[in-house]
């Protein structure tokens, strides 16, 4: 088997793309072809009116950063050097070690709650 015909089985094998029990391919589609019906599809299916998307439980993973690491951004960017000395320059009504001891005893209580978190971080130390 030459190795253009063995790409196209992988590319047979891999990629497909059906509406109802219809594939949308032929045989002799090429990767690109193939990606081009997909993207002419799915645009063509977007410009249906009245469209909806009925997303289950772990549709966006690996799409929108889970709750753990959007708390490790937050208790990075209130114990950085660059939040200490904002607070310094705006001359704010807490000091720097309150907004970090505010996040800890918050992150304590809630340790899996960013709502929460940045809830009792904003009412603590209002920007």
């Amino acid at each position: 088997m030459s190795e253009n015909m063995a790409q196209k089985q992988v590319v047979n094998d891999l990629i497909t793309f059906k509406q109802g029990q219809d594939s949308l391919f032929s045989e002799s589609d090429v990767l690109e072809d193939r990606l081009e019906k997909i993207r002419s599809k799915m645009s063509d299916l977007t410009n249906i009116k009245n469209l909806h998307f009925l997303l289950g439980a772990g549709a966006s993973a690996d799409a929108i950063p889970a709750m753990e690491p959007l708390i490790k951004e937050v208790e990075g960017r209130v114990n950085s050097l660059d939040t200490e000395a904002s607070i310094a320059a705006d001359e704010c009504s807490f000091s720097h070690q309150s907004l970090k001891d505010g996040f800890q005893n918050v992150k304590r209580h809630s340790p899996k709650n960013l709502e929460n978190i940045l809830g009792t971080l904003t009412q603590s130390a209002p920007i």
